[in-house]
C-alpha cells in the first residue's frame, strides 16, 4: 500500500470512529467558555449602550436619531409579528 493510500484509510478510519458518539468532552465544553466568557452579557450590554444613545439624541430633536429609531421600532414589530404569526 502507498503512502497516499495509508494516509486516505488513516483519515476514513479515525472520520468513522466518531460514528456513535459525540466527539465533545465536558472538558472541551469548559475550554470554551473560559475562552469565550460573557460574550452574550457584552452584547446585550453594547446594544443596550446603542440604543440609549440613539434614544437620548432622539430626545435632543436630533432628524437622524430619529430616523434610526422608527426604522429599528418597524424591523422589531415586523420581526415580533412573523414570529408569532408565522412559523
Amino acid at each position: 500500500m502507498s503512502d497516499e493510500e495509508q494516509v486516505g484509510v488513516a483519515m476514513f478510519s479515525r472520520l468513522m470512529s466518531g460514528i456513535g458518539h459525540s466527539g465533545w468532552s465536558f472538558n472541551d465544553a469548559a475550554g470554551f467558555c473560559d475562552r469565550s466568557a460573557f460574550v452574550i452579557p457584552r452584547g446585550v450590554l453594547a446594544s443596550t449602550l446603542l440604543f440609549v444613545n440613539l434614544a437620548w439624541f432622539g430626545f435632543q430633536d436630533q432628524r437622524w436619531a430619529k430616523y434610526v429609531l422608527f426604522w429599528l421600532f418597524v424591523m422589531a414589530c415586523c420581526h415580533s409579528f412573523f414570529a408569532r404569526f408565522v412559523g
